[in-house]
């Protein structure tokens, strides 16, 4: 298994028109079929009280996930989002995932939530890579998005609509063989939030919604757990035509 870090000049932009995202070339990935995660996580400002919890458990995942024998079929790429998006690394081989990476998740922390814009910047990133790894003989290809927040979207200029169709898009013949897609909630004080965070899984066509109700060592050991199952099992989905069932919380 490859341990070793990834060299940036085999990194290129990609712009889809609405997205602008990094990956690794293409020609020079080291397997032939992939299952892509795009991890998003809110950084707004009130979550500073956990940041460094949320942090961790994004570590342990990348960890834990090295350490798998499907890491060789794993790329992952992370961004966070408060009034805008932020891209802490493009689509990366994960045995060559840098943890330290994940100490500036929250370095700088935002004021509003754009939860559908991240949502979407995710997705659309997801289809258009997925599709060049299948345009270029990569094949099958599948994905996993999975979205961290507290709150809800006060500032996007994308609807859970256009969620809901980039949903829909990236899947098919010469696309992403299938999508899982997870929207969890941590710390919801409010109950109208978890309602209104329910409702955008179903509006927005996510296929799981788990709520973490406190932030401590041992609920963010268990989000950690079952965030690594849920990659684990759409890896190993890959090639099946379908995506992987849904891990229990």
């Amino acid at each position: 298994m490859n341990s070793q870090s990834i060299d940036q000049s085999q990194i290129v932009t990609f712009n889809t028109g609405t997205t602008k995202f990094s990956g690794a070339q293409i020609n020079e990935l080291e397997s032939s079929q992939y299952t892509l995660c795009v991890l998003c996580v809110d950084s707004s400002m009130s979550i500073s009280n956990f940041s460094h919890k949320i942090s961790k458990a994004v570590k342990e995942v990348v960890r834990s996930l090295k350490n798998s024998k499907c890491s060789d079929n794993l790329m992952l790429r992370v961004l966070n989002f408060d009034r805008g998006t932020n891209e802490v690394h493009g689509f990366t081989e994960w045995n060559k995932c840098d943890l330290t990476q994940y100490d500036n998740i929250f370095k700088n922390l935002g004021g509003n939530t754009s939860l559908f814009d991240a949502t979407v910047d995710g997705l659309d990133s997801l289809n258009t890579y997925g599709k060049e790894l299948v345009d270029q003989d990569y094949s099958p290809v599948n994905a996993i998005l999975i979205v961290i927040t507290d709150g809800l979207d006060n500032f996007s200029t994308y609807t859970v609509k256009d969620v809901a169709r980039k949903m829909k898009e990236g899947v098919g013949e010469t696309k992403l063989e299938s999508l899982l897609s997870i929207l969890i909630g941590v710390n919801i004080n409010d109950p109208q939030v978890g309602i209104e965070l329910k409702n955008f899984e179903t509006v927005g066509g996510f296929d799981q919604y788990i709520e973490l109700d406190n932030v401590t060592e041992d609920s963010i050991a268990k989000l950690a757990n079952f965030i690594s199952k849920s990659v684990s099992a759409q890896s190993s989905s890959l090639g099946g035509g379908s995506k992987s069932q849904t891990i229990a919380f």
